[in-house]
């Protein structure tokens, strides 16, 4: 009986490692749809390249709770979209926003921590009645311990934190006491053995 099992679960490395098993997709997996983030401009960021930063804060339950994962997958990717928007005095048109980063540790206490990285291509805000919006595409990055993130949000205990830093670079001065607010959404998780 070990045997097939053993031989049983060679075969499904095999056919992982061939890409004929497919990837376990998982909705919103850090449960940030919907979260806000208020981003500041760094200490004595007033120069030609604005930086911008805001902590993350939220919980997030067992999402694994009841997904079947055979064995320790080889990698966890996380993707969300975002959209950013702030009330200010600044450049008439657009402002470019780059070095869009964001970085996660998820922690339970008992299985954790471990973290993500992740980043995003550049966005353009637009000005319309004096204030600014875009949206970001593809904030995508993988769990740097594919192990830990599955057992903090497979297993007890329950709420787990998400905890780290959204940061971003603007290609304009803006004026002291900017606040961007970022909103996630349309998160995806994907788990390939």
């Amino acid at each position: 009986m070990k045997r097939n099992w053993i031989l049983g679960g060679a075969v499904v490395a095999i056919l992982a490692g061939c890409g004929l098993v497919p990837p376990i997709p998982v909705s919103d997996p850090l449960q940030l749809n919907g979260k806000p983030v208020t981003l500041s401009l760094a200490e004595g960021a007033l120069s030609s390249q604005s930086a911008m930063s805001g902590a993350v804060n939220a919980s997030v339950g067992d999402v694994l709770k009841d997904v079947t994962i055979p064995f320790t997958p080889g990698s966890f990717k996380v993707c969300y979209d975002f959209t950013v928007e702030g009330t200010f005095s600044g450049p008439s048109g657009s402002v470019k926003l780059s070095n869009i980063e964001l970085d996660l540790t998820v922690n339970d206490g008992t299985n954790g921590p471990a973290s993500f990285q992740a980043s995003a291509s550049e966005v353009t805000m637009t000005s319309a009645g004096g204030k600014y919006t875009g949206s970001g595409k593809g904030l995508c990055g993988n769990a740097s311990d594919v192990a830990k993130v599955i057992a903090v949000l497979k297993n007890a205990p329950e709420p787990n934190s998400v905890t780290g830093t959204f940061s971003l670079e603007t290609d304009a001065t803006l004026p002291p006491g900017t606040t961007l607010k970022i909103t996630f959404e349309n998160g995806q998780g994907e788990i390939k053995l």
